[in-house]
């Protein structure tokens, strides 16, 4: 029978093990904790550096789904029959443009819009010597070039018409109606009206400058005009920010090389300045983010949101380029043997015409939808899933998947 000290020896014994067994987990849980907020730092430092660099990686996640679209290739054969081809008069010009989802051809006497069937639905006579058309979401805008008046249309007919009394120089028309004129004057050089919906004259503005271009905000409420000038025996180009609640300018650049005479807004706020030789990027402040100068002739562009799709001629031995703009300096490369005829921005989508075919490229230069044609066409028209091709003397429809 075990003694006093050693039943004391045991108990002691006891206690240290049971102290050493929840020191074990005492750590045991301070390491585990640890483990935890190691965990927890990790994932939101993972979070933070993701947000910070998404401009980076989520374009390329983007791209990568982007890729696995399929090319929807259509057949590219005109409808025949039930009003198709369009036979139009003959005529000096004709043009084909999107109304309300109606085929409207413009030529050098009349505006014609047809319905789905190729009837007639309205057939309006002008008196434009030099027109130049602007199609609004549910409107088309006309001027006449170095005249003196321009109309609205809608479906219905004519919606207003004004005459200056100055020759229009540079019109523009924004999407819910509104239209800028400028008119060069004995006293000004350019002088800037903007009239409402119904035609109402709303804002005046000149500041002594030479205007090339207009365009309108998303609000409406403002335009960006760009302007010209001579400085040391070069053209130099300068950018105005204006509000049509201010009298003054919001911004105006500094000088700019070379003759911009398109502009445009993108979706954040930013500007596309697309000149003679180079093609700018500018932020809501005036300032320049990038410029791009060109390494061949250009032939062709078109600005709307975050593209600027310019079109390049090609050189000894190469192909044409288009060349797709978005937030980044280096553009995304098409490369064509068949020469673009015609190039127009819709919904996200390069869309252009060429000698041979007829093709909708996003904004990584990917062909999405194309179609090969049977002729040779001038111009066209985009409506939901029909495009509208402008011929000699005569307008197709093909049915068209994209």
């Amino acid at each position: 029978m075990a003694d006093k000290r050693d039943r004391d020896m045991d108990y002691e014994e006891y206690k240290n093990k049971y102290h050493d067994i929840r020191e074990e987990r005492r750590i045991a849980k301070k390491k585990a904790k640890r483990r935890r907020i190691l965990a927890v730092i990790i994932i939101v430092v993972i979070i933070v550096v993701g947000f910070a660099t998404k401009d980076y990686w989520m374009p390329q996640v983007a791209e990568f789904f982007e890729d696995k679209t399929e090319t929807i290739i259509n057949d590219g054969t005109p409808e025949k029959g039930n009003g198709f081809p369009i036979t139009l008069s003959q005529s000096q010009y004709n043009y084909v443009t999107n109304v309300e989802d109606m085929a409207t051809v413009i030529s050098d006497t009349h505006i014609t819009m047809y319905n789905s069937k190729g009837g007639i639905h309205k057939k309006i006579q002008h008196m434009f010597a030099k027109p130049v058309y602007y199609t609004m979401k549910d409107k088309l805008f006309i001027y006449d070039l170095d005249g003196y008046r321009f109309s609205v249309y809608d479906k219905k007919g004519e919606v207003y018409s004004k005459k200056t009394e100055d020759a229009i120089v540079v019109a523009a028309a924004s999407q819910d109606g509104k239209v800028a004129i400028v008119t060069q004057t004995d006293k000004y050089t350019s002088y800037l009206t903007i009239y409402d919906e119904s035609g109402e004259a709303v804002f005046k503005w000149s500041g002594g400058q030479r205007i090339v271009n207009v365009s309108f905000n998303d609000k409406e409420d403002g335009c960006i005009l760009s302007t010209f000038s001579a400085s040391g025996g070069k053209i130099v180009s300068r950018l105005y920010g204006l509000e049509f609640d201010k009298t003054t300018e919001t911004f105006k650049t500094s000088d700019l090389e070379g003759l911009v005479y398109k502009s445009g807004y993108c979706e954040n706020g930013d500007m596309w300045l697309l000149g003679d030789s180079v093609l700018y990027r500018v932020a809501p402040d005036g300032s320049v983010i990038y410029t791009y100068k060109y390494d061949r002739e250009l032939v062709s562009y078109d600005l709307s949101g975050d593209m600027a799709v310019l079109v390049f001629d090609s050189v000894t031995g190469d192909k044409q380029e288009i060349r797709i703009f978005g937030k980044d300096k280096e553009p995304a490369v098409y490369k064509t043997d068949s020469e673009v005829i015609k190039l127009d921005i819709i919904d996200d989508n390069a869309v252009f015409v060429t000698k041979d075919y007829f093709a909708f490229l996003d904004k990584n230069a990917k062909v999405t939808a194309s179609c090969e044609l049977e002729k040779e066409y001038s111009d066209f028209a985009v409506m939901k899933d029909e495009v509208y091709f402008m011929g000699y003397n005569e307008v197709d429809k093909v049915d068209f998947n994209r």
